[in-house]
């Protein structure tokens, strides 16, 4: 009798697998941390740096943008190419995880941070998630997204990934 129950479970699992939608993820937890030496002034002292996290469906638009576009308070244009999803401000040797929203699919995140000198300073990053519709044991077996984390040092923003 144990062997009817244990093929009757089988069936009934191997059967729920052909109605069982597909899911994907709805956000990925995204790590910042800022050295005590960030976004220092003419005077030596170290300042909060706001980054802001825009998802791009448009790379090469996004790149040829303006970055004080990018790290305007407001958005100045509405476009389809890139969007605004979140924004931080980190403060020096400030640590915070910020929980970003996912569409089905391939994202690509880009990570602008507003430090004080544009132009001796790496202001932005982009990372690429892949987030395909999967069922709930696919997503056991193969485990969540790799997550970023994002490091702030001196005037450099630079991407980090964990869980590879």
């Amino acid at each position: 009798m144990p062997l009817f129950y244990s093929c009757m479970l089988f069936l009934l699992f191997f059967l729920s697998g052909c109605t069982i939608k597909p899911t994907t993820y709805s956000k990925i937890d995204v790590q910042f941390l800022a050295a005590t030496d960030i976004n220092k002034n003419t005077k030596g002292n170290s300042s909060p740096v706001q980054v802001f996290i825009y998802q791009v469906s448009n790379l090469d638009n996004f790149s040829a943008e303006n970055p004080l576009v990018l790290m305007s308070s407001t958005p100045i244009k509405e476009s389809h190419d890139y969007r605004r999803v979140a924004e931080i401000i980190l403060q020096p040797g400030q640590q915070k995880t910020l929980a970003i929203p996912l569409e089905n699919g391939r994202n690509t995140l880009a990570f602008v941070a507003a430090f004080r000198d544009l132009r001796t300073s790496q202001w932005s990053v982009i990372h690429t998630v892949d987030n395909p519709q999967r069922f709930f044991w696919e997503i056991w077996l193969r485990g969540r997204p790799v997550r970023p984390v994002i490091l702030l040092q001196a005037s450099t923003l630079t991407l980090s990934e964990q869980g590879k």
